[in-house]
């Protein structure tokens, strides 16, 4: 006798209770869901704990017909629990593919620092995690802090380089926009590993490249052993690099540059950054002193969060409408005609004729010329300035290769 078909029974089951005949195997009810519609329910979540947690979310099982609280029981008679979307999202998932992250990011090598401006020693740190970057076909970007921890802890009165600096060094020298993590006294205590699985929840981290005496986290703790020592255990790539010396045994460091500027020695410090150092400044009107004696200048307002160069006079550039200027700057407290005047910084554009009110230029600071000195009379005054003026030239043209490095010159007409 050959096995009658599921669907036959089952026909002939339902002809049998309409007829008012008893069933022999009834499909008995437990609140309100057949047993059939409970195991295709529990089938189908055993199923979506297997997917990916995003497609858990996206798929997951329906709740009982009888309302969200969920008075449906299963075969065990245990009420059927769904994952809520805010559990999936309190830690970041580790067992994800390659290539994938829990907020969508692409792997990225970051290199980790509190960077004031950038430096000849910064750029070996980017040139490390690009070709990190680049050998595993991924992204690099920077980490830093904002404001300079040294700013906020002491120490740090002004800064080498303000934010619109730093971006204008971005754009020429093709540095990613960083990722500015606030910097407070209350986070200055945080433990390093805190810090780095933080980080690694935000981003998708597969390598980390900091300077060799880069120090973070509570008591500076979070030093090159401990480093060492989180990477492996998380399987990331680590570079420490070595501070870099020039020829002459200079260490490359933000403190040495600041140093060399606040003394007036722009053209070492130049050497130390690869660039003059330079600052963007909005010109006032002042008493025209000069333009009475022939040496028209553009005086700038100092910037209090920014450096300050020391008392002296300058041969610099100045970028005007797309070309460079040579200008002889001076900083000081124009000691020949006030007793006790305020810091100023005035410069006089050789060759321009044209109005710079209002603007805010770009002016590049190549070397220290003389210190400041109280003339006698404006004719003596009259007599320096024109020497100042023609030792500017000499310079300006002997720093071409130097302002160079500068290709993405912001316009101002």
């Amino acid at each position: 006798m050959l096995p009658r078909r599921r669907g036959a029974a089952l026909q002939s089951a339902g002809s049998r209770e309409r007829s008012g005949a008893r069933r022999p195997h009834p499909v008995r009810r437990i609140a309100g869901f057949p047993v059939l519609q409970l195991r295709r329910q529990r089938f189908l979540r055993e199923a979506a704990e297997q997917r990916p947690r995003r497609v858990r979310e996206l798929h997951a099982v329906p709740q009982s017909r009888r309302g969200a609280g969920g008075r449906g029981r299963d075969g065990r008679g245990q009420r059927a629990s769904l994952p809520r979307r805010a559990e999936s999202r309190k830690r970041p998932r580790r067992d994800l593919p390659a290539g994938q992250h829990p907020h969508g990011g692409a792997p990225v090598i970051v290199c980790i620092g509190a960077f004031d401006g950038y430096h000849r020693g910064h750029f070996s740190l980017f040139r490390q995690a690009r070709e990190m970057a680049a050998r595993a076909h991924t992204e690099w970007k920077v980490v830093t802090f904002s404001p300079h921890p040294r700013y906020v802890l002491g120490g740090l009165k002004a800064r080498l380089f303000t934010r619109e600096d730093t971006a204008f060094l971005r754009r020429n020298f093709d540095i990613p926009e960083p990722l500015e993590i606030p910097f407070t006294r209350e986070f200055a205590s945080t433990e390093p590993r805190q810090f780095l699985d933080e980080l690694r929840a935000r981003l998708d981290v597969t390598g980390i490249v900091v300077g060799r005496e880069f120090r973070f986290g509570r008591g500076r703790s979070g030093d090159g052993e401990f480093l060492t020592r989180y990477c492996a255990g998380h399987g990331l790539e680590l570079a420490l690099m070595p501070q870099l010396v020039m020829d002459d045994g200079i260490v490359v460091s933000s403190t040495r540059v600041r140093d060399m500027v606040q003394a007036g020695n722009v053209d070492q410090a130049a050497e130390l950054l690869g660039y003059p150092w330079f600052l963007f400044s909005r010109v006032v009107s002042g008493e025209r002193r000069g333009r009475a004696m022939g040496y028209p200048t553009a005086n700038m307002l100092p910037d209090e969060k920014k450096l300050t160069p020391g008392e002296a006079v300058y041969a610099g550039a100045m970028w005007h409408e797309g070309r460079w200027w040579p200008a002889a700057v001076s900083v000081g407290r124009n000691p020949t005609f006030l007793v006790q005047g305020s810091l100023r910084i005035e410069t006089h554009v050789i060759g321009f004729h044209g109005d710079l009110y209002g603007r805010r230029p770009l002016l590049a600071f190549l070397k220290r010329l003389r210190l400041m000195t109280r003339f006698s009379g404006r004719m003596s005054l009259m007599k320096q300035l024109a020497l100042d003026c023609e030792e500017t030239q000499r310079v300006f043209g002997a720093s071409q290769p130097l302002l160079k490095v500068f290709h993405c010159l912001p316009s101002f007409d």
